[in-house]
Protein backbone atom coordinates (compact mmCIF):
# COMPACT_ATOMS: atom_id res chain seq x y z
CA UNK A 1 0.00 0.00 0.00
CA UNK A 2 0.97 3.48 -0.56
CA UNK A 3 1.49 6.34 1.74
CA UNK A 4 -1.80 7.58 0.12
CA UNK A 5 -3.52 4.49 0.83
CA UNK A 6 -1.95 4.51 4.73
CA UNK A 7 -3.67 7.91 4.92
CA UNK A 8 -6.87 7.27 3.74
CA UNK A 9 -7.24 3.60 5.70
CA UNK A 10 -5.99 5.05 8.88
CA UNK A 11 -8.17 7.60 8.78
CA UNK A 12 -11.54 5.52 7.92
CA UNK A 13 -9.79 2.62 10.67
CA UNK A 14 -9.23 5.41 13.40
CA UNK A 15 -13.02 6.62 13.01
CA UNK A 16 -14.80 3.51 12.79
CA UNK A 17 -12.50 2.18 15.50
CA UNK A 18 -12.44 4.53 17.95
CA UNK A 19 -16.51 5.30 18.03
CA UNK A 20 -16.49 1.35 18.92
CA UNK A 21 -14.04 1.69 21.86
CA UNK A 22 -15.40 5.43 22.88
CA UNK A 23 -19.23 5.70 21.71
CA UNK A 24 -19.14 8.47 19.49
CA UNK A 25 -17.05 9.85 16.39
CA UNK A 26 -13.58 11.65 16.60
CA UNK A 27 -15.13 15.27 16.89
CA UNK A 28 -12.00 17.40 16.86
CA UNK A 29 -9.76 18.28 14.10
CA UNK A 30 -6.47 18.16 16.01
CA UNK A 31 -5.88 14.24 15.76
CA UNK A 32 -6.54 14.54 12.35
CA UNK A 33 -2.52 15.34 12.38
CA UNK A 34 -2.06 12.41 15.17
CA UNK A 35 -3.50 10.29 12.39
CA UNK A 36 -1.82 11.54 9.31
CA UNK A 37 1.68 11.10 10.94
CA UNK A 38 0.75 7.64 13.34
CA UNK A 39 -0.59 5.92 10.13
CA UNK A 40 2.72 6.60 7.91
CA UNK A 41 5.28 6.17 10.87
CA UNK A 42 5.91 2.39 10.64
CA UNK A 43 7.44 3.36 7.16
CA UNK A 44 9.99 5.54 9.01
CA UNK A 45 12.30 2.97 8.30
CA UNK A 46 12.19 2.91 4.59
CA UNK A 47 14.47 6.34 2.71
CA UNK A 48 12.04 5.66 0.08
CA UNK A 49 8.89 7.46 2.58
CA UNK A 50 7.21 10.24 2.56
CA UNK A 51 7.52 10.04 6.34
CA UNK A 52 11.16 9.43 6.56
CA UNK A 53 11.57 12.64 4.25
CA UNK A 54 9.41 14.53 6.65
CA UNK A 55 11.61 13.32 9.62
CA UNK A 56 14.74 14.32 8.21
CA UNK A 57 13.40 18.01 7.05
CA UNK A 58 12.28 18.21 11.06
CA UNK A 59 15.75 16.85 12.14
CA UNK A 60 18.00 19.24 10.34
CA UNK A 61 15.14 22.30 11.04
CA UNK A 62 16.12 21.66 14.98
CA UNK A 63 19.47 21.50 14.14
CA UNK A 64 19.78 24.68 12.14
CA UNK A 65 17.74 26.58 15.43
CA UNK A 66 19.82 24.84 17.92
CA UNK A 67 23.09 25.94 16.05
CA UNK A 68 21.48 29.48 16.15
CA UNK A 69 20.72 28.91 19.74
CA UNK A 70 24.11 27.76 20.59
CA UNK A 71 25.66 30.55 18.91
CA UNK A 72 23.63 33.28 20.36
CA UNK A 73 23.38 32.30 24.41
CA UNK A 74 26.14 29.55 24.55
CA UNK A 75 23.74 26.38 26.04
CA UNK A 76 24.86 22.90 26.44
CA UNK A 77 21.41 21.76 26.03
CA UNK A 78 21.45 23.11 22.38
CA UNK A 79 24.47 21.00 21.82
CA UNK A 80 22.73 17.42 24.08
CA UNK A 81 19.91 18.14 21.54
CA UNK A 82 22.02 17.85 18.22
CA UNK A 83 23.56 14.73 19.67
CA UNK A 84 20.49 13.85 20.38
CA UNK A 85 18.58 14.44 17.32
CA UNK A 86 21.81 12.79 14.91
CA UNK A 87 21.59 9.73 17.40
CA UNK A 88 17.92 9.18 16.39
CA UNK A 89 19.01 9.81 12.97
CA UNK A 90 21.70 7.07 12.81
CA UNK A 91 19.07 4.67 14.65
CA UNK A 92 16.41 5.04 12.30
CA UNK A 93 18.61 4.50 9.46
CA UNK A 94 20.06 1.98 10.64
CA UNK A 95 16.53 0.31 10.96
CA UNK A 96 15.66 -2.76 8.63
CA UNK A 97 12.45 -1.89 6.09
CA UNK A 98 9.08 -3.97 7.39
CA UNK A 99 11.41 -4.93 10.63
CA UNK A 100 10.91 -3.47 14.22
CA UNK A 101 8.86 -0.68 13.39
CA UNK A 102 6.38 -3.16 11.78
CA UNK A 103 5.63 -4.21 15.45
CA UNK A 104 2.72 -4.12 17.75
CA UNK A 105 5.55 -3.52 20.33
CA UNK A 106 6.65 0.01 18.52
CA UNK A 107 2.88 0.86 18.31
CA UNK A 108 2.76 0.81 21.84
CA UNK A 109 6.08 2.75 22.49
CA UNK A 110 4.76 5.54 20.01
CA UNK A 111 1.58 5.80 21.54
CA UNK A 112 2.85 6.64 25.36
CA UNK A 113 4.23 9.86 24.89
CA UNK A 114 0.53 10.61 22.89
CA UNK A 115 -0.70 10.47 26.76
CA UNK A 116 0.66 13.66 27.53
CA UNK A 117 -2.19 15.36 25.39
CA UNK A 118 -4.59 12.86 26.55
CA UNK A 119 -5.76 9.18 26.90
CA UNK A 120 -7.99 9.53 23.98
CA UNK A 121 -4.89 10.90 21.88
CA UNK A 122 -3.14 7.85 22.60
CA UNK A 123 -5.91 5.70 21.50
CA UNK A 124 -6.17 7.74 18.10
CA UNK A 125 -2.45 7.18 17.40
CA UNK A 126 -2.42 3.65 18.51
CA UNK A 127 -5.25 2.95 16.22
CA UNK A 128 -3.44 4.87 13.26
CA UNK A 129 -0.33 2.71 13.71
CA UNK A 130 -1.98 -0.66 14.12
CA UNK A 131 -3.94 0.78 11.01
CA UNK A 132 -0.67 0.61 8.74
CA UNK A 133 0.59 -2.36 10.35
CA UNK A 134 -2.91 -4.13 9.21
CA UNK A 135 -2.63 -2.44 5.77
CA UNK A 136 0.65 -3.96 5.10
CA UNK A 137 -0.07 -7.15 6.22
CA UNK A 138 2.59 -7.14 9.19
CA UNK A 139 0.82 -7.38 11.89
CA UNK A 140 3.09 -8.50 14.61
CA UNK A 141 4.03 -8.47 18.60
CA UNK A 142 7.48 -7.87 18.47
Amino acid sequence: MNWKGHLIFGIILTIIVYYFLMGEIVSYWKVLLVVMVYSLLPDIDSESSIIFRIFLAVCFSLMLVMLVLFYLYKSNYSLITIVAIVGTMLAIYGLSHRGMTHSLLLAIIFSLPLLFFSFEVSIIGFIAYVSHLIGDSELKFI
